[in-house]
């Protein structure tokens, strides 16, 4: 009798840690689903036609640049996204509203509308240094914009570099044309006086 209590216990002790095993495994696979980028933004279906030395120019409706992207490879798939090697993403922002903000990664998506690209693998987007405002630099694993609302975000872990004060956290929001910037939770900053 207390043979059969052990072994019952002994398979109950296997189940539960098959049962964190599997629960372990599924956490893992969210977060590496996250950090990522949203599987949504993936392209799907297959190649159409493969661009190389690209440089794209988006205009608004009046026919004003917007913003450049150039890229050394460009995959267009036939369900209307494009996959960019290596691409670089510039603002053309009027003067007035400061100079112009740029972004690189390793890989791009831009989805079939051509308003929202998401920037991936060691995504950045910097501003070079304006009158009284420091160079900001922006660093994450991916980026999304939003081209017509003029917006980037994120919510893998973010870096910001403004001047010599540095703020780290988990999520980004980025306004452009309000000209603000939040890191949405799990923050810590370092301060340190301008020079």
């Amino acid at each position: 009798m207390r043979l059969a209590v052990l072994e019952r216990l002994g398979s109950l002790v296997s189940i539960a840690m098959v049962g964190a095993l599997t629960l372990a495994a599924w956490l893992l696979s969210e977060l590496v689903a996250q950090s990522s980028g949203p599987a949504s933004s993936r392209p799907a279906g297959s190649i159409s036609t493969v661009i190389t030395q690209a440089e794209i120019l988006q205009t608004n409706a009046q026919g004003s640049a917007q913003y450049q992207v150039k890229a050394p490879r460009v995959d267009l798939f036939n369900d209307g996204q494009a996959l960019l090697d290596q691409p670089e993403l510039v603002s053309l922002a009027q003067s007035e509203m400061g100079p112009a903000m740029s972004a690189r990664a390793d890989s791009a998506v831009i989805s079939s509308n051509q308003q929202e690209i998401e920037i991936r693998g060691n995504a950045q987007i910097t501003r070079p240094a304006q009158q009284r405002q420091p160079a900001l630099e922006v660093t994450s694993p991916w980026i999304r914009f939003d081209l017509k609302k003029q917006t980037a975000q994120t919510t893998a872990a973010v870096r910001v570099v403004r001047g010599a004060s540095v703020l780290t956290g988990d999520g980004l929001m980025l306004d452009q044309r309000a000209a603000t910037l939040r890191v949405l939770s799990n923050t810590q900053m370092i301060l340190k006086p301008e020079s």
